[in-house]
């Protein structure tokens, strides 16, 4: 296995179990996935081109989707909330698609959120695998795992699954979200828990982005090397993704390509 792979895999993977047995929240892979990476709504900005984006509903609701992922992953860690996930389907996902192991833009982004941002800005939460499940099953075997524990634990469940680009919720009976439901185990959407839990959009927004600025200011001082040289382009992405800042990710971008070039 590549090297890159393997210290992804001990930074998303290395916990105590036991810290896991009393988390909170279960998070779906398609939620964990989009706090770990930008690959989803970096391919949509790569198909339809920057200047455009901001009129396009399918990156519009790639961006939607992600905002909330993202601000659900800061108010859990101001909470202190512990939440867990599928582990293998989720390295699966984010390695094998979203930031594949070719020096891209997604995978640099990715380093940049696990060194940096996972470890200066949300260090306080307590975020890992799901213990005593079948780390091998993926996709709709994943989901019988995920609701089988959410059931044995009565855990609520997170995940944008069902979830349409016109913000309407599939009623598909055989989806996560129905499938929980149906069994009695609360389900939200990242953007539901956090209006039901009362957490204002636009004021976290603004404080998750001046920690990122802190996180980068000290990962300078303290000479982190890991993902330092790309976490300021991850900032702009945020505040893209947050505000909707084109010209401040343009910008950043344009730096990015001249030191690349140099």
């Amino acid at each position: 296995m590549e090297p890159a792979a393997l210290e992804f895999i001990e930074h998303t993977a290395s916990f105590d179990s036991s810290e896991y047995t009393q988390a909170q929240l279960i998070l779906d892979t398609n939620v964990a996935a989009e706090i770990y990476s930008i690959g989803d709504v970096l391919r949509e900005l790569e198909k339809i081109g920057l200047r455009g984006s901001l009129q396009s509903p399918r990156f519009n609701y790639r961006r939607h989707r992600a905002k909330h992922s993202i601000l659900l992953a800061w108010s859990l860690s101001r909470s202190r909330i512990p939440a867990a996930f599928l582990g293998a389907e989720q390295i699966n996902v984010v390695v094998g698609e979203l930031a594949p192991l070719d020096g891209s833009l997604s995978f640099r982004m990715t380093k940049a959120f696990v060194h940096i941002i996972q470890e200066l800005v949300l260090g306080s939460w307590v975020l890992g695998s799901l213990a005593e499940v079948d780390y091998y099953k993926l996709q709709g075997d994943a989901d019988n795992e995920i609701l089988r524990i959410a059931k044995t634990d009565a855990t609520p469940v997170i995940t944008w699954e069902g979830y349409r680009e016109d913000g309407s919720l599939s009623l598909k009976q055989g989806s996560l979200r129905n499938r929980c439901a149906s069994a009695g185990v609360a389900v939200f959407t990242p953007e539901e828990w956090l209006i039901q839990n009362g957490v204002n959009i636009e004021v976290e927004a603004l404080a998750f982005i001046k920690a990122c600025d802190d996180a980068s200011w000290t990962a300078q001082w303290e000479n982190v090397r890991q993902g330092r040289r790309d976490v300021d382009l991850l900032i702009s992405f945020y505040r893209l993704i947050l505000f909707g800042d084109i010209e401040e990710f343009a910008r950043a971008l344009r730096l990015d390509y001249m030191r690349l070039s140099s």
